[in-house]
């Protein structure tokens, strides 16, 4: 996990304001997840939910409560960086899914925690990020007492999806992140 406003802090910048570190973390997270580096292509889609299950997961399966497209820049080679704002209640927790690509997901108010496949579960509070790596089948659980507001980054190819839900039964929260009409 990465702590953006301890880091801004050790490097001599005093306390950082959350608006502060978020507009440095976007920067650095485009430049992160444009880069070939990262961006691993998932060529088949993946079937099933591997190690996680819904049964063992904690809290309910639901739509944010709000999540909001705030961002979104072609690179001109096909492949486009989308920003959404995302605010999950208590107790509930994101579908069963996986990414293409990959994301970075960074809590700007409350606490999330990532149940990820072959992983042991990891939280993160506000100023804190976590990596979701391509093709693995995930779940994040508002864990904290209070709304949870997130800055959801991806980098796709043009007109992909930013997620796939594969959880039985809850497969129209699919369109949470929607891909715009061409």
């Amino acid at each position: 996990m990465i702590d953006m406003q301890r880091e801004s802090r050790d490097a001599g910048h005093g306390n950082a304001t959350p608006k502060a570190w978020c507009a440095g973390l976007c920067l650095c997270a485009i430049a992160l997840l444009a880069s070939d580096a990262f961006a691993e292509d998932a060529a088949a889609v993946h079937q099933g939910h591997g190690g996680i299950t819904a049964a063992e997961l904690p809290g309910t399966p639901t739509r944010a409560l709000d999540s909001k497209e705030i961002f979104r820049q072609p690179d001109g080679q096909g492949r486009e960086t989308i920003v959404y704002r995302t605010v999950r209640a208590p107790g509930t927790r994101a579908p069963i899914h996986f990414h293409d690509d990959g994301g970075l997901t960074c809590v700007i108010e409350g606490e999330m925690t990532l149940y990820l496949e072959g992983a042991a579960p990891a939280k993160a509070s506000a100023g804190q990020c976590y990596s979701m790596p391509s093709g693995k089948p995930m779940s994040g659980v508002n864990s904290g007492s209070a709304n949870a507001v997130l800055l959801d980054i991806f980098t796709v190819k043009a007109g992909a999806p930013a997620w796939r839900v594969t959880e039985d039964g809850v497969e129209g929260i699919q369109q949470q992140f929607a891909t715009p009409a061409r």
